[in-house]
């Protein structure tokens, strides 16, 4: 008995990022992508192959994106707290 793997496809422009630095959000995939030292921007991005701990990345960065790769669950946590207010203004 063995186990297996076998890469079926070839895919030249995706990153693989720790399976960590990715969060869902309304069953959206999302990264966080430093924009200045205390502002990320939440980017939606399009997944591939998750392998040995990591996951691939085929849309949604460019190569000079600095992501997230720690602490993702604390950004995500803000995201969602920021959007609680949504919609309730005062008149």
């Amino acid at each position: 008995f063995a186990t297996a793997r076998i890469l079926t496809r070839r895919t030249e422009k995706a990153m693989l990022l720790p399976a960590e630095a990715v969060q869902c959000v309304e069953g959206r995939p999302l990264v966080f992508v430093r924009m200045t030292d205390d502002l990320f921007d939440a980017r939606a991005v399009r997944l591939g192959a998750r392998r040995e701990g990591g996951q691939e990345v085929l849309a949604g960065l460019e190569p000079q994106d600095l992501v997230a790769m720690t602490h993702t669950f604390a950004l995500k946590s803000a995201l969602l707290m920021s959007r609680l207010g949504a919609g309730c203004a005062d008149d």
